[in-house]
This record gives C-alpha cells, structure tokens and sequence, in this order.
C-alpha cells in the first residue's frame, strides 16, 4: 500500500524530521511504500511553503493509497487540508498508532 505520511511540519523543533522519520520506518518495516513529507528533497527546508504542499498535494492525489496521520495533526493547517483532500478523493485516513496496531496483528 502506498501511504502518505502527514502530520505538522511548520513551527515544529526541526521540522518534526524525527516523528516522520520513526513513523516511516515503522511503515515501512510492515511493507508498505510511504512518502514522507520530510524526505522531500533530501529533507531541504529552503523552499517556500507553497512548494512543499504542492509537492505534498500532487503525491496524495496521485499515487497514495491512504493516508496515516501523526499525533498532533489536527494542529497543523496542512495536515487538515491534506486529510480533507484525501476524505473527498475518497482515500481511507488513519491516526498513526491506530494503523500500527491494525496492521501490527
């Protein structure tokens, strides 16, 4: 399954580089494919927002299976506007642990 990983990235210590980085493996080692928001150009930050959530949008729409959200989503403007894209493309949204244990078993 091809996951999107989501979860806040702006205002967050160092961009949440390492939430998404144990989330992915965590996902990855269960054998799926996931685009990790924070492996966008070698984890780059240089860019304006709007390239990453273009970037971030195209890979939803375009090759995500579902979508995994981490902790502390819902406090994140993009996290919102990435589920609320993946609910009306009609693509199943999980929280992160949730998905682990469902899949874990």
């Amino acid at each position: 399954m091809n996951v999107f990983l989501s979860g806040p990235i702006s205002g967050e210590s160092d961009f949440n580089t390492q939430a998404f980085a144990d989330a992915a493996r965590s996902l990855r080692a269960l054998g799926h494919e996931v685009f990790n928001p924070r492996e966008i150009d070698g984890g780059d930050t240089s860019q304006p927002r709007a390239y990453y959530m273009r970037r971030c949008l195209r890979e939803l729409l375009e090759h995500s299976d579902a979508l995994v959200s981490l902790p502390r989503w819902s406090g994140s403007k993009g996290a919102h506007l990435e589920r609320h894209v993946a609910m009306e493309i009609g693509l199943p949204c999980y929280n992160l642990a949730a998905f682990l244990r469902e899949r874990s078993t």
